[in-house]
């Protein structure tokens, strides 16, 4: 995960780039945006052309000092974590839990950590993560003890994964009257690795929506 290796990719890029590589011609590399910063001054050095898909955007007056550089990503990771954050403080939420579904694409794992790393700067907000178990499914696999926590701790739930599950998720959270507007849901609606889909055209979509 990128959050695991971030603080090792510039040595794992420069053993593969020193020892592992095959051709001396590459001319280009795309990264998927652990350690930018670190990963720039490398490509700069190489004269090589480095691509990001996901890290933070290289500011205006970066360019200089890393000409070789080109974010095309248009999601940034960490400013969708500190949103959050902003939210959670606005608000003046000092308790949440964090839902997250192990079966979505890694992305939302990324999401989740990169959040978390911030929220410890938030010491007036108290967490709880808590993981989905998709495979039990509806009506209470593993939802109904998900639900039954937050409702004795927190009125804030900030959701990581796919449409599908926060739909079984929620419909769930209605049976047991929790979507009544005394609860908050949180989610990143990403389209990146998969279409977000939560409808399914029947009854249970107007009990999500209302």
């Amino acid at each position: 995960m990128c959050t695991d290796l971030m603080g090792n990719v510039v040595a794992m890029t420069a053993e593969w780039y020193y020892r592992k590589k095959n051709e001396n011609n590459l001319l280009a590399s795309i990264v998927l945006g652990c350690g930018d910063a670190e990963m720039a001054r490398l490509y700069t050095q190489w004269d090589i052309l480095w691509l990001s898909t996901a890290g933070a955007p290289i500011a205006s007056n970066q360019h200089v000092s890393y000409p070789t550089g080109l974010n095309t990503n248009y999601f940034v990771v960490s400013q969708c974590a500190e949103l959050f954050i902003d939210i959670l403080n606005k608000y003046n939420w000092t308790s949440v839990t964090v839902v997250t579904d192990p079966s979505s694409p890694p992305f939302y794992a990324v999401l989740m950590s990169v959040f978390l790393v911030n929220l410890k700067g938030q010491r007036h907000i108290t967490h709880s993560v808590r993981e989905i178990n998709a495979k039990l499914g509806r009506p209470f696999g593993g939802f109904g003890s998900i639900l039954d926590d937050i409702r004795a701790s927190s009125r804030v739930v900030i959701y990581f994964g796919i449409g599908k599950i926060l739909r079984e998720f929620l419909v769930t959270a209605a049976s047991l009257n929790m979507t009544n507007g005394e609860y908050v849901y949180i989610l990143t609606e990403n389209n990146l690795f998969r279409p977000f889909h939560w409808k399914a055209g029947d009854k249970d979509d107007l009990i999500i929506t209302n």
